[in-house]
């Protein structure tokens, strides 16, 4: 072999080298990524149907209301008025009224945030806490890395501390939570991970 041959060796080794590192990263990220893709798809409700231009303006029609329903209304009343009320949407407070365990992550959906007040999400600590001082709390955006420092409240039990975020912070994207716990080790911080959709 040359010597110019071997000198491009640890070259192309180093090229090799960063070209798994870069493969292994994407893969990774794909793999984070699709772990909703498994979930089942919502169905589609079915498109409402045009009427052609052959077709009877009748058919195109809404039907008129049973006649039972028709007998049940008070006069004068719009039969169609008189269907239960739609519950409203679950706030995100009872969604994350479950605390988010080390490590995990907590997917908050931007419209069931409640209309006034602010989004309140707990988190479990590995261990008892070691007083009752609330626990500091910071979050990091991380589509803009803007950083908010809270106090968590800790529970009666001293296991999860609870944030109160304003909504308007919490806009689409993912969120790192760091919280310092009284944990003793050479690194007392849990993080937690916030997906807003």
């Amino acid at each position: 072999m040359s010597d110019e041959s071997r000198s491009a060796r640890p070259w192309l080794r180093v090229l090799v080298a960063f070209g798994a590192g870069v493969a292994l990263s994407v893969g990774a990220g794909f793999a984070l990524l699709g772990r909703d893709a498994d979930a089942p798809a919502p169905e589609a409700s079915p498109a409402p149907h045009a009427p052609e231009a052959n077709e009877p303006a009748a058919a195109a029609a809404p039907e008129p209301p049973s006649p039972s329903a028709a007998l049940a209304a008070p006069e004068g009343t719009d039969p169609a008025a008189l269907a239960a009320p739609e519950p409203p949407p679950p706030s995100a407070t009872a969604a994350s009224s479950q605390p988010v365990a080390p490590s995990g992550t907590l997917v908050l959906e931007r419209a069931s945030f409640p209309a006034s007040g602010p989004v309140r999400v707990s988190f479990e600590l590995p261990e008892m806490s070691a007083d009752a001082e609330p626990r500091p709390v910071r979050l990091v955006s991380q589509p803009d890395h803007r950083i908010l420092e809270l106090s968590g409240a800790l529970d009666s039990g001293r296991t999860t501390a609870a944030i109160e975020v304003d909504p308007d912070y919490l806009q689409p994207g993912t969120y790192l939570v760091e919280v310092k716990t009284t944990e003793h080790g050479a690194f007392p911080l849990r993080r937690y991970l916030i997906e807003v959709r």
